[in-house]
């Protein structure tokens, strides 16, 4: 009897240590400290156990998402631990704060993976923890975020510019204060305020010198964008005017490359490059708006390459970059893009900005070839054309008519607003976002008064057939 006292006790010590034993979790994450609130590059603190006698790879991942606005930025850093072993270590994983006002969800998750180079799945994570963060607006910033600051085509959804500080700052550059004096009114260290304009010297959209810091590229103040609204108007309505008088002669064009044998009386020869003529919204809207007046007007006779050695997923145009004040009213919803290849090029077109969805692929592969790799979301793929410019540019120019002084006249015009308002020349990135306004009014009171008709998403692709 007492043999079996005696195991019946070892017996039930065994299953209490091994229930206390199996509640125990592998790896155990302690207090999670974060530094003092402020934007930028940072380091969050912790304690990880390993309670094995397994090594154990841990990814540690890092997400930071503001409330919904116009600029709501989201960051996601990674950072991979190996514990030995029954071992205990401080990690430090860094995240960088966007610098930006209002409320955020910070989310500390913590996965126990077999390789680290593998993706991350919900069955590997084993802790999550959330921070709810508030950066409060002082109030000498609130007159700064009463107007709406836009950037460029897809510039505007760089993770450099989707920080609300950083389009702040430009305004607050442009108005010639020092960086001690951003620091005061922002609140905020000096030292946050250099690594800022430190990306904009980087990027050549600003420079130093004895004076301080200086933007390269124009800013557009709100009174300025109301006083070229009206030129805006002026010329839209004349392009309007023109192109709708000059249809007539652009279909004799038509019928007359067709008698001639030029181009295919089919409209679905999509081989043929001529038969894009068929389609008036897309060649009005990328063809003749943009291939044609818009390369007169912002670079006259050099090709219009806005996204020349870039990419769309991190656009770096300090040649056209702008920032203008005044939200949407005040800026033009058209992308174009151009890129020569040997005897031939491509061109994309929008009526508005597509959403492009960016993957991490080679950067000196991207650099050479960057269009040929550009992904779409679904509901912006664009519709293909062939294009034989030899058929095309005489139907553009009984389109477009004798445009060169019209265009010389807006030029004239427009300068004559931003001389009154500080700007001592008129470079392409005013000139780019004139146009891209003047193009997009332009287009919709064609569509308006029935001159011509939106063709499906209003995204299209050109591709000039080899010489």
């Amino acid at each position: 009897m007492r043999i079996i006292a005696v195991m019946t006790v070892f017996c039930l010590l065994f299953c209490i240590v091994a229930s206390i034993s199996a509640q125990e979790p592998e790896v155990t994450v302690g207090e999670i400290t974060l530094p003092p609130l402020q934007w930028g590059k940072q380091q969050a603190a912790f304690e990880l156990t390993n309670n094995t006698d397994m090594l154990k790879f841990l990814t540690i991942k890092i997400e930071i998402r503001f409330a919904a606005s116009y600029l709501p930025p989201q960051r996601e850093t990674t950072d991979h631990i190996i514990l030995n072993p029954f071992e205990s270590k401080m990690v430090n994983p860094y995240f960088d704060m966007p610098a930006k006002y209002g409320q955020s969800e910070m989310k500390v998750t913590i996965y126990d993976v077999v390789d680290t180079l593998d993706a991350l799945l919900p069955s590997q994570k084993f802790f999550e923890q959330p921070f709810i963060l508030n950066f409060r607006v002082p109030d000498q910033i609130f007159p700064y975020r009463s107007e709406k600051i836009t950037l460029p085509p897809m510039v505007d959804v760089h993770p450099d510019f989707d920080q609300e500080f950083m389009r702040i700052l430009i305004m607050m550059l442009n108005e010639g204060k020092s960086v001690s004096e951003i620091s005061e009114v922002a609140r905020i260290d000096s030292a946050v305020v250099f690594q800022l304009i430190g990306l904009l010297v980087k990027e050549q959209y600003a420079r130093q010198d004895s004076n301080g810091y200086n933007l390269t590229f124009p800013v557009i103040t709100l009174a300025e964008a109301q006083a070229t609204r009206e030129l805006v108007e002026s010329v839209s309505d004349t392009l309007t005017a023109k192109i709708t008088q000059n249809m007539p002669a652009y279909r004799s064009i038509i019928d007359s490359l067709v008698a001639a044998g030029s181009i295919s009386a089919d409209s679905n020869e999509f081989l043929d490059g001529g038969t894009v003529l068929y389609y008036t919204y897309p060649v009005v809207g990328g063809l003749l708006l943009w291939f044609d007046m818009g390369q007169q007007f912002i670079t006259r006779t050099a090709p219009l390459m806005i996204y020349d050695n870039t990419d769309l997923c991190k656009a770096h145009i300090p040649y056209y970059m702008y920032a203008v004040e005044g939200g949407d009213v005040f800026n033009g919803s058209q992308f174009y893009a151009f890129a020569p290849y040997a005897r031939t090029f491509r061109i994309l077109f929008g009526d508005s900005i597509p959403e492009i969805r960016c993957k991490v692929v080679d950067y000196l592969q991207k650099q050479r070839n960057w269009m040929a790799l550009v992904n779409y979301a679904e509901e912006y793929r664009p519709e293909t054309f062939m294009v034989d410019t030899l058929a095309v540019k005489p139907a553009l120019a009984a389109l477009g008519g004798d445009i060169g002084p019209f265009l010389a006249d807006t030029y004239k015009k427009l300068f004559s607003i931003a001389d009154r308002y500080g700007h001592y020349k008129l470079g392409f990135g005013h000139r780019y976002w004139f146009w891209n306004l003047a193009a997009t009014r332009t287009l919709e009171k064609l569509t308006d008064s029935g001159v011509i008709v939106r063709q499906g998403n209003g995204q299209y692709r050109f591709d000039a057939k080899a010489k």
